[in-house]
């Protein structure tokens, strides 16, 4: 389980998450099946200039904002969906919740939206195997 906002996002915490897994358990890429859970949507993810210039060969992933010079709209789920491809992910083996947690804050925890209070949204996570029957 990672963790990615805007500065795991453009740290490329999926990349590196990849690359641990392949050190600690001999994991390849092509096999490893990952999930972007609910989190802001580009609809309502506004940055400025100093993240957008952290974004290295990412910056299709930033909509401009014509009525707000230097703001942009950050597609969190399409950047981290390329780091984990760019990582080896096969794009079948990558999944998106699709759901924006400031649009959504009455069943998830929202910074934005609620203004700075934090909360906390728990994760599950399981470990499937491939058993071969001989």
């Amino acid at each position: 389980v990672a963790h990615a906002g805007w500065r795991g996002t453009v740290a490329q915490i999926g990349r590196k998450t990849v690359e641990t897994m392949q050190q600690a358990f001999s994991s390849r890429p092509e096999d490893i099946i990952a999930a972007i859970g609910p989190s802001i949507g580009q609809c309502c993810y506004e940055v400025d200039d100093f993240v957008r210039g952290k974004a290295a060969g990412y910056e299709q992933f930033f909509a401009p904002r014509a009525e707000k010079p230097g703001k942009y709209l950050l597609d969190l789920w399409g950047y981290n969906r390329q780091v984990l491809l760019d990582a080896g992910l096969k794009a079948e083996n990558i999944l998106t919740a699709g759901v924006c947690t400031e649009h959504n804050h009455e069943m998830f925890c929202s910074y934005r939206a609620e203004q700075g209070k934090t909360g906390r949204m728990g994760v599950c996570l399981y470990r499937m195997s491939a058993e071969k029957n001989a």
